[in-house]
């Protein structure tokens, strides 16, 4: 197929992992063009109307696989003439005020996504929606908003225009490097979500005028160290921040040398990768976490000739319950109608989650229920949860049970349950359940794992 030529040809990955990567591309397409409604668009579950941020999304994301995946043509095609099609003639788009409320976006960010989305993927024919997003820009102090409009003028040769936009985003810069004073973003991100995206957008823009350089390198000093478990705070920051990582690499790209990576742990050398410069791949240095005692360590890694190249460093640590942060607006709480039950029977799951701000709906809540071993979900149940209305959509991934809920309005309290069958004799603990705003993931709300004991049937 044509993702695993590009990765043969390009990279050299072991044909192993490109058909594995080719196969979780596949699955994961699917997935993702089973959200096309029927009156064109997506949106979150492909129900109803689409949603025309998150289908100006869809765009970019599926123009990018195009280049190593075969996506179908006619589909991406009917996609973004149903976007152009949501123009409202006054340089901007018609947006269902439903979604808005739901992802909290103001018009003038969705517009300004939209067009980006557009012309980022070689749309023509936008003069009036660019101007609109130039003069208004004029009267914003917002770097997320500033910053998509100046890609929207470079992307169509307004360069002139785009620099006037690129002057406003300095001021925004933190010490740290990050991008700092934005008020919201087209996904209404908050928290870390919201700097990074605000970052990486900023980034993308600055990466178009050297005279930003400066300011490229502090930044992405910066997101580099955002990613936690192979994600920056959120599926929409995720994508931005990497979007900045390539083309900053793209423009930074200098010769490959040989040269070897050093791992020191207290001063002490505890390994040595040789590298040349035809070696592909991840350089993975070995764990050393057998050489480190209680009490504080110092842990350095050395470069010995070579060339520049991005790494990242992975700490893992557990505990049975995480604490509660306190900026999560979502309370949260899950019990089990009966925590001894005999081979065979059925308990209920029972969930209770509120979001506690009385002025603010809030968008796309997360509640993950961590059931316990020797339980069996009864997925006819949660499809009645999903039919009825009460959440959204519903998965499984392993032992946890996950819940979406699109919006929640200001003060709701959210209470339903679920069965599970005692399938297997034993005593069980689950892992702790957790409630959180997918685009603020890092405020979360921990309970304690459920407790279970299964007698055998007699």
């Amino acid at each position: 197929m044509m993702a695993q030529q590009y990765f043969t040809t390009h990279t050299g990955i072991d044909p192993a992992l490109v058909s594995r990567a080719n196969e979780m591309m596949e699955k994961s397409y699917k997935i993702l063009t089973s959200f096309e409604c029927k009156e064109g668009g997506f949106e979150w579950f492909g129900n109803g109307k689409g949603h025309e941020s998150l289908t100006a999304y869809g765009v970019l994301q599926f123009s990018d696989m195009a280049k190593v995946y075969p996506v179908d043509a006619e589909m991406l095609k009917r996609t973004r003439a149903w976007l152009i099609s949501r123009r409202n003639g006054k340089g901007g788009f018609d947006i269902n005020p439903r979604f808005l409320h739901d992802w909290g976006c103001p018009q003038h960010i969705a517009d300004a996504y939209i067009t980006w989305s557009l012309t980022e993927t070689g749309e023509k024919g936008l003069d009036a929606e660019i101007e609109a997003l130039a003069k208004d820009a004029e009267g914003r102090d917002d770097p997320y908003y500033n910053g998509l409009v100046a890609l929207c003028l470079f992307n169509v040769g307004r360069k002139t225009d785009a620099q006037k936009v690129l002057a406003k985003l300095g001021k925004h810069q933190h010490a740290d490097g990050s991008v700092i004073d934005s008020k919201t973003t087209v996904v209404h991100s908050q928290g870390d979500a919201l700097l990074v995206e605000t970052t990486a957008v900023t980034v993308l823009a600055w990466l178009r005028d050297k005279e930003y350089a400066g300011n490229v390198e502090k930044a992405m000093q910066w997101l580099t160290t955002r990613c936690k478990d192979g994600c920056y705070a959120s599926t929409q920051a995720t994508v931005l921040a990497l979007k900045a990582v390539v083309a900053y690499d793209a423009a930074r790209a200098t010769p490959k040398a040989d040269g070897a990576i050093v791992l020191l742990v207290d001063g002490k050398e505890w390994a040595k990768i040789p590298f040349t410069k035809e070696t592909t791949g991840t350089i993975e240095l070995p764990n050393f976490s057998e050489g480190l005692s209680p009490g504080a360590h110092k842990v350095e890694l050395r470069m010995l000739d070579g060339s520049p190249m991005p790494y990242s460093l992975d700490v893992r640590f557990y505990s049975t319950k995480p604490g509660s942060d306190a900026n999560c607006v979502l309370d949260f709480g899950v019990k089990l109608a009966a925590s001894e039950i005999k081979e065979g029977e059925s308990t209920e799951v029972r969930v209770k989650l509120a979001n506690t701000d009385a002025k603010e709906g809030k968008s796309m809540a997360m509640a993950i229920v961590g059931l316990p071993g020797g339980l069996e979900v009864r997925h006819e149940k949660l499809k009645e949860l999903v039919k009825q209305g009460i959440v959204n959509a519903y998965e499984t991934r392993g032992r946890d049970v996950i819940f979406y809920v699109t919006l929640m309005e200001p003060g709701q309290v959210i209470e339903f349950s679920f069965d599970a069958i005692a399938a297997v004799p034993g005593e069980y603990r689950g892992q702790a359940s957790r409630a959180y705003l997918y685009y603020a993931d890092e405020y979360r709300k921990w309970v304690e794992g459920l407790n279970v004991k299964i007698t055998p049937r007699q």
